[in-house]
């Protein structure tokens, strides 16, 4: 899918079910914007994604229009995702709490972000979760609106995430 500008009160979903997964999925110059609150107390992600191989993400953008909420959590949280590529993917947490990631990524392998961007007022831009999590590269990406780049939780195995040439607060 290419070229689309998604106006949506609630998420995307994309999930396949466990042994199962969707594979082969490709956006590319894209906008998803969530705008309004929820009505009910459900915490929920703009973009969530389970259980997929082969998602490709190029120049996504995912816009608030409201001001961060306690309902909204990241713009992308990944679950067991294998082979996301994401390049120039530009995202802030919907959340009012900024310890929420934009991106958060739990038991995801062979992640490959490059040229992202975090928007104004993002807290932490990318969370790496869970002890399945396998080669992880955040690299040439423009995070320096972030008050932290990239998190790596307790449990990830040790050099599974790498990152190179971004550009941070210093």
């Amino acid at each position: 899918m290419s070229g689309l500008t998604v106006k949506a009160p609630g998420r995307c979903i994309i999930e396949g079910r466990q042994g199962h997964p969707i594979e082969g999925i490709s956006i590319s110059d894209s906008r998803f914007v969530i705008d309004r609150h929820l009505e009910r107390e459900q915490e929920i992600h703009a973009f969530e994604c389970e259980d997929v191989r082969g998602l490709s993400l190029r120049n996504v953008e995912v816009e608030w229009r409201r001001e961060p909420s306690a309902q909204w959590r990241s713009a992308m949280d990944c679950q067991e995702v294998e082979d996301l590529q994401l390049d120039g993917f530009t995202a802030r947490q919907g959340a009012a709490d900024k310890s929420v990631p934009a991106l958060r990524l739990e038991n995801c392998r062979d992640v490959f972000a490059r040229g992202c961007r975090a928007a104004e007022g993002t807290g932490t831009f990318v969370r790496v979760e869970g002890g399945k999590t396998r080669s992880v590269v955040v690299m040439g990406s423009d995070l320096h609106r972030a008050e932290r780049a990239v998190e790596v939780a307790d449990g990830v195995p040790a050099g599974e995430v790498q990152q190179s040439g971004n550009y941070v607060r210093a």
